[in-house]
């Protein structure tokens, strides 16, 4: 099945594979599993109003992640925010240049190994590592 974008969401789609019933209530919530702030934008507040999702990267969090905002949006030809795949690779990108400066090499197989050894910390996500299989651990919202 192919990935909606927010132009081609409906209500039907919606309701085949974003809603859940709130256990006991039997009031129907929105259940979002891939939701990007531009989905909410296209979605609209009467619809996306009390929505469940998860997010890895809030744009409002702290003052650091809203001067990252600001600065994205200034360069994004709609303002828009940033979602969570956008602030990931920022901040695996600025990881790896860290790791190239402290081994003084761009060769792949010895900055990934030094990508692995260091500690994770940069504006967007705060603290984290990388597991020994590359995935990176950070807090999610």
């Amino acid at each position: 099945m192919r990935r909606s974008t927010p132009a081609d969401v409906t209500q039907l789609e919606m309701t085949d594979h974003w809603i859940q019933r709130r256990r006991g209530s039997g009031e129907l919530v929105l259940s979002g599993l891939l939701v990007f702030v531009v989905d909410i934008h296209a979605l609209g507040l009467q619809t996306a109003q009390g929505m469940l999702f998860t997010e890895t990267f809030y744009w409002d969090l702290n003052d650091q992640t809203r001067a990252f905002t600001k600065r994205f949006s200034a360069q994004s030809p709609r303002n828009h925010y940033p979602t969570m795949v956008q602030a990931g690779v920022y901040s695996s990108v600025l990881h790896y240049l860290k790791a190239i400066e402290a081994i003084k090499t761009d060769d792949g197989t010895k900055v990934i190994e030094q990508m692995k050894k260091m500690p994770t910390d940069d504006p967007l996500f705060g603290k984290g590592s990388i597991r020994a299989d590359g995935r990176k651990l950070h807090p999610a919202y």
